[in-house]
């Protein structure tokens, strides 16, 4: 009876071994179970991050290198409601060309234009030369005029000008043949006709210079639309004049056909005259 028993043990202890190593298990598939990711850090199928929206970015980003095209970007919601409305209010600017550039400070830039468009620079004159000889601007009719006002006592703007004008006079030659040279002064009270005689000696002889009382140098810096300050300046004797820096290319009728910088290079100078006065 006792080995029956024990007949019965064995082969029952014998039959659940077989079931274990027969049976499949199953895998454990949960990676917060398994302890390689904390539950609170665990991936959720729900946004990660409410309230975005997706944005496509098209052919002009990717043109430019710096997204591929039709790539979702995520962007809050609200930024890319706003998106339409940024473009719709760009600047008028940013489409067309930009205004001319605004003089440096102390300059004003020539204006005065006529309703058809035609600059209203220039205009008749009388004046004295440096050799104390009255002459206006019919002395010159039939001649072209590069006309620049400006001052003796000017330290630097001025002397740069002539100098680019004695330049631009050898630049063009025979070409310069055609072209009076006129420096106006914008101030009188100092600059007397011997003043400015001895002033030209270090330029081309050419250069003619012109004064006169303040009213009749009013005048003409009304008619070429010139602007011109007396300046005190602390801790110096005397004054400056804070002036216009153009010089005006005007026609045989006295007419304006351009203007040019005071600090263009004689070659670059030469270079826009010559089209006026060879046509």
């Amino acid at each position: 009876m006792r080995k029956l028993l024990w007949l019965l043990v064995i082969v029952a202890a014998a039959g659940a071994g077989y079931l274990y190593f027969t049976k499949p298990h199953a895998i454990v598939q949960d990676p917060v179970a398994q302890g390689g990711i904390e539950p609170s850090t665990a991936p959720s199928a729900k946004p990660s991050t409410p309230g975005t929206a997706p944005v496509v970015v098209g052919d002009a980003a990717s043109a430019a290198g710096s997204v591929p095209a039709a790539v979702p970007v995520a962007v809050p919601a609200s930024e890319a409601a706003a998106a339409p409305v940024a473009a719709a209010t760009a600047p008028a600017s940013a489409t067309t060309a930009a205004a001319p550039a605004a003089p440096a400070t102390g300059q004003k830039q020539a204006e005065g234009v006529a309703i058809d468009g035609a600059p209203t620079i220039g205009g008749p004159f009388t004046l004295t030369d440096q050799n104390g000889t009255v002459v206006s601007d019919k002395t010159y009719a039939g001649k072209y005029l590069l006309v620049f006002f400006g001052f003796t006592n000017c330290p630097s703007i001025c002397p740069t000008a002539l100098t680019n004008i004695t330049g631009t006079l050898k630049v063009l030659g025979a070409d310069a043949d055609k072209i009076v040279p006129i420096f106006i002064t914008v101030d009188p009270s100092r600059d007397q006709p011997a003043a400015l005689k001895t002033y030209l000696q270090n330029f081309d002889p050419r250069i003619v210079a012109l004064t006169g009382t303040q009213e009749q140098i009013d005048n003409v810096t009304k008619e070429y639309k010139v602007y011109a300050k007396k300046v005190e300046v602390p801790g110096m004797n005397g004054y400056m004049m804070d002036h216009s820096t153009f010089l005006y290319l005007m026609d045989k009728d006295g007419k304006y056909l351009a203007h040019l910088e005071h600090n263009e290079p004689a070659d670059q100078m030469a270079v826009k005259i010559r089209p006026f006065i060879t046509q």
